[in-house]
């Protein structure tokens, strides 16, 4: 941690995500729909707890109108540590299942789908969502790595695979079970 702030590199890694997903969502014309969120998702869990009315839940936020419908749909948290501890999440303990145990509540909290993107040093960053029943046109191709998780009841993806085939509008369609 640095004095009086978060972790920098978390919060370099929320910008990078911001900047892709705002690519994603605009078909790669503009890298500036979505921006971090105040306090980085910290102003919703203090507003939360002081039962006020509450800020936008999750890490990141949408700062223009091509953006809003998937920041209004969807809560996103994004963790960036040295490692995940990807045995002891599936054995659903450690940070990275409680940040997933945080989203999840923080956007059931709003009515929101949510989605937890996940990054440890020198590996590629991880999306991990709620099992999503996809729109009838919509096909997962073989080689996008997905794995389900939880009794079937979460997936996880490559993030750069999960972005090149999902489309926005294919989760905006869908319905979480």
């Amino acid at each position: 941690m640095r004095p009086g702030g978060g972790n920098p590199k978390g919060s370099q890694f929320e910008r990078n995500i911001a900047c892709q997903l705002s690519l994603w969502i605009s078909d790669g014309k503009r890298k500036d729909l979505i921006c971090r969120t105040g306090g980085s998702g910290g102003q919703f869990t203090s507003w939360l707890k002081r039962g006020e009315p509450m800020f936008v839940p999750g890490d990141l936020m949408s700062i223009d109108p091509l953006a809003h419908q998937f920041c209004s749909t969807f809560a996103i948290e994004c963790k960036h540590w040295k490692d995940l501890g990807m045995i002891r999440f599936l054995l659903g303990k450690g940070e990275l299942y409680e940040a997933m145990l945080k989203i999840k509540i923080q956007a059931e909290e709003r009515n929101q789908k949510w989605m937890l993107i996940a990054k440890q040093n020198n590996r590629p960053a991880l999306v991990i969502m709620p099992l999503l029943i996809m729109p009838s046109t919509f096909v997962f191709p073989v080689d996008l790595l997905c794995h389900q998780l939880f009794g079937l009841s979460i997936h996880l993806f490559v993030l750069d695979e999960f972005l090149k085939v999902v489309k926005p509008k294919d989760l905006l369609e869908s319905d979480a079970e």
